[in-house]
């Protein structure tokens, strides 16, 4: 919009002097190609900040991909920790759900 006001200003500016110094249909001609140009002008503005929107848009979608992503990772890191606290744990002896053995352990073979 605002391309196309300075195009319609320079009309008013260079016409007038086209006209005197030339003629008044080469001073509409003159004014045609501005107005033309500035309209073009508008236009590839008006592209330019369709594709700028749409790398934006592509951006900010992959940003907050990967922060999903590396949340999961925390997520599963956490996870992983709690795995190994569990297996330090049953490694002890201490094994989760199962009722401690009081005996030398001789009768299943496992010793704790």
């Amino acid at each position: 919009l605002a391309s196309g006001r300075v195009g319609s200003a320079l009309n008013n500016l260079v016409s007038p002097t086209v006209a005197n110094s030339l003629s008044t249909p080469a001073a509409m001609w003159v004014g045609l190609v501005v107005n033309i140009a500035a309209s073009s002008a508008s236009l590839a503005v008006g592209l330019l900040e369709r594709r700028g929107a749409k790398k934006l848009q592509e951006r900010d979608e992959t940003r907050a991909m990967l922060t999903a992503l590396l949340l999961d990772d925390e997520i599963s890191e956490i996870g992983e920790e709690d795995e190994r606290n569990r297996l330090a744990q049953d490694a002890n002896g201490q094994i989760s759900g199962l009722p401690e053995s009081r005996g030398t352990g001789e009768e299943t073979g496992v010793h704790i």
